[in-house]
């Protein structure tokens, strides 16, 4: 299970990188959504791809019960109670993305991701102290997407490999492709924390528009295709290393 789910968020990873060269190129308009829902909304539209959905959903509850298990059991990597408590939370991230896809491949979506985010902000700023409450949830994801690049910066991502599996000259690629991957998540994220921040303090939730939003605003600043190019290198990286931890995963 932790292969096949592993091998589907490869897959994912590596459309949200061709979504995002498609951002870059352009210029922030048009083409599918630059996320999850994008993404499968490209498989789609191509012949076969209700049949390769379907695997990469069955693929996202096989990751989702892997990482259950190791909250609930531990592992030799994913053992302290914080190690244990972040495999919950994949699992609970994936579960979602599962039934998400799901829904979606039976065509129950009718709005997209970032229009749904903008709708529920837009709901909580209607509440007392909501835009306290939407500032508070922006810093939280830009805490998260900081304790993302400090864990990349150390490398804990290579916990997950089993080293002595992969061959010698492959190390030093594998390791490569892991951190400059975890490092274009980390930016991202922080970028998605700080517009749901933006939308909060301007009263404007539109700009919380999650992963598409962030990137789309980012192809908006001077030198932003660059920067999104760097961004879908990074993506790639990261599938390609998703990709190599499902063939030398160590759990």
């Amino acid at each position: 299970m932790a292969r096949y789910g592993l091998g589907s968020q490869a897959l994912v990873y590596l459309l949200l990188a061709w979504l995002t060269f498609e951002v870059a190129v352009r210029g922030g308009g048009g083409g599918q959504q630059a996320n999850q829902q994008g993404a499968l909304a490209e498989v789609i539209s191509h012949p076969g791809g209700v049949v390769l959905v379907a695997i990469m959903s069955a693929g996202f509850a096989c990751y989702a019960l892997w990482r259950l298990s190791e909250a609930v059991f531990g592992s030799d990597v994913n053992h302290s109670p914080l190690d244990r408590s972040l495999s919950g939370f994949r699992a609970v991230v994936y579960g979602a993305l599962c039934v998400s896809s799901a829904a979606f491949l039976i065509g129950s979506h009718r709005q997209n991701q970032a229009q749904q985010q903008a709708t529920w902000t837009a709901r909580l700023m209607r509440e007392p102290h909501g835009r306290l409450l939407i500032e508070a949830i922006g810093a939280v994801v830009i805490a998260c997407g900081i304790g993302m690049f400090v864990e990349a910066l150390l490398r804990r991502f290579e916990r997950q490999l089993d080293r002595k599996a992969i061959p010698v000259p492959l190390r030093p690629a594998v390791v490569a492709l892991g951190l400059a991957g975890a490092l274009a998540r980390a930016v991202v994220v922080m970028l998605i924390g700080a517009l749901v921040i933006d939308a909060a303090v301007t009263a404007n939730p539109q700009k919380s528009t999650g992963l598409d939003g962030a990137l789309r605003t980012l192809a908006g600043t001077t030198g932003g295709p660059w920067l999104l190019g760097i961004i879908g290198l990074g993506f790639t990286a990261f599938a390609l290393y998703v990709a190599a931890a499902a063939r030398w995963i160590k759990s």
